[in-house]
């Protein structure tokens, strides 16, 4: 959900929801897997379809409050095999 959410008096744009859950915890966990980029399945699966991007699944880890989520970094495509 994305928009206005609060009171007349007190109002603020903002976004929610699982999506904005798991982003927010994906970002957590590049420090934990050491990497700058991460991304979700989904994500991953989007960015097979760029001929400059690669991904690759980095395993199952844990996510506050969401369980096990395949996690999966990403790279330039000829940077990938390094």
């Amino acid at each position: 959900m994305v928009g206005q959410i609060g009171s007349p008096r007190r109002m603020e744009f903002t976004v929610i929801g699982d999506t904005v859950n798991l982003s927010a915890r994906l970002e957590s966990a590049t420090r934990h897997v050491e990497e700058a980029v991460v991304c979700d399945q989904q994500t991953a699966s989007l960015i097979q379809a760029d001929p400059g991007l690669a991904s690759r699944s980095l395993g199952a880890q844990p996510v506050k409050s969401l369980g096990e989520v395949e996690i999966f970094t990403v790279a330039l495509r000829d940077q990938a095999s390094r």
